[in-house]
């Protein structure tokens, strides 16, 4: 199998799930992964999976680094111009966009440095997740190498920030997506590229994992997963338990995650006299979330369709745990979920007509059961990461995978 190259904004990191099950799948497969982050962690919470790969993955040193100054040398002594249109040409694709573009000379002396990196690894190809700085950044390396790129874009990174985006699109030798909707709309974006080099890739889940023995607590046991911040509506969750408790339901609530909005949220539970009825657990490592979801009723998601983009994973992994969803009616959505088959829509920010659909599910345990087993049906169909991954293999090596207990057994 070839070395293939990871760009990666930060890695590990906690919300980004979903590249560590996909890179720890190709291993798996035999692939020999060379990680290049762009950024350190620092501090921040290492998911259990991730320990596999850090010794796989090379982190940039300082700025005024010997390493990292030797390798801007070599490359001006080896190909000045190459260096400097390179450079150039950077600047100019993202100038339309001064955050963008900051973050994209900030990123690079580390992208030059993984440019000597990668010849020096003997990469054969180089990925990178996330459209936005990291794909600048493998664009910018394959440029520098000759090596052939690719890019993924997920969410905001290609909704909310698409300067220099058609022009990446056109460079690379393939994209990918995690939904036909955002499929349709990169190939908008750059109309004249051939739709075959554009996918749709699902973000595979390791349904096995959570297929724990399901609890069936006699309270309704709301479980709410996530990054605390606005485009959640944890704070419209909130507004609807006090109301369905206020109705004689025995109800509460886990909220798991973490984020600049805790403090605001654990007042409003306060305010809204659900203190004793409502847990922050803070952020808990991707591999415990079975436990709690199998201790659930129902996973609620009440998401703000203006910033919250794509499948959101977690409605995912709640179905591969037999789990009912309710939750907005997020443009993408319609590829996994149907309204009173597969899930329970309610309008965004509605926080009674929220509370009336977990009154409804309390009282319906046979449907709760209908609901959660057609999620599971739809999400076996299309996010299993043992298939899922296979397409990874291709893409990434253009041949078929070996099935990975094969690689295993050597």
């Amino acid at each position: 199998m070839p070395r293939i190259g990871i760009i990666a904004s930060t890695f590990p990191r906690p919300v980004d799930a979903y590249l560590l099950r996909e890179l720890a799948a190709l291993v798996e497969h035999g692939i020999d992964l060379r990680i290049y982050s762009l950024r350190s962690p620092g501090n921040t919470p290492c998911p259990h999976g991730a320990r596999a790969l850090i010794d796989a993955t090379t982190y940039a040193p300082a700025a005024t680094a010997p390493a990292l100054r030797a390798a801007h040398r070599s490359l001006l002594k080896t190909m000045p111009r190459r260096y400097a249109s390179t450079l150039t040409t950077l600047v100019r694709d993202h100038a339309r966009s001064p955050r963008l573009l900051a973050k994209v000379i900030a990123t690079w002396p580390q992208t030059a440095y993984f440019a000597h990196a990668a010849v020096q690894d003997g990469l054969q190809h180089i990925h990178a997740n996330w459209a936005t700085y990291p794909a600048a950044s493998a664009m910018a390396i394959s440029s520098l190498t000759g090596l052939p790129w690719s890019f993924s874009g997920h969410a905001s990174d290609i909704f909310l920030e698409a300067t220099g985006l058609a022009r990446k699109i056109r460079a690379a030798r393939f994209v990918t997506t995690c939904t036909a909707d955002s499929r349709r709309y990169l190939l908008d974006i750059a109309g004249d590229v051939d739709a075959d080099r554009v996918h749709t890739v699902y973000h595979g889940t390791d349904l096995g994992a959570f297929q724990l023995r399901r609890a069936e607590p006699s309270e309704l046991h709301i479980i709410a997963v996530g990054t605390l911040r606005e485009c959640k509506g944890f704070d419209t969750l909130l507004q609807a338990l006090a109301t369905v408790r206020a109705g004689d339901i025995p109800a509460r609530l886990t909220i798991v995650g973490d984020g600049e909005d805790r403090a605001s949220l654990t007042r409003l539970a306060a305010k809204l006299g659900l203190a004793q009825h409502v847990t922050f657990t803070g952020y808990v490592p991707h591999e415990d979330l079975a436990e709690l979801y199998a201790q659930a009723s129902v996973l609620v998601l009440p998401a703000r369709a203006a910033t919250h983009f794509g499948i959101p994973n977690v409605i995912v992994e709640a179905q591969a745990a037999s789990l009912p969803v309710v939750c907005s009616p997020l443009p993408a959505l319609s590829e996994l979920l149907e309204d009173g088959v597969s899930a329970v829509y309610v309008p965004q920010d509605d926080a009674s007509r929220l509370a009336q659909a977990l009154r409804a599910l309390f009282e319906e345990p046979a449907r709760r059961r209908r609901l959660a087993s057609e999620g599971l049906r739809r999400v076996t169909a299309r996010f299993d990461i043992t298939e899922t991954s296979k397409t990874w293999v291709r893409l990434l090596t253009g041949s078929d995978p070996t099935p990975a207990r094969q690689v295993a057994a050597g």
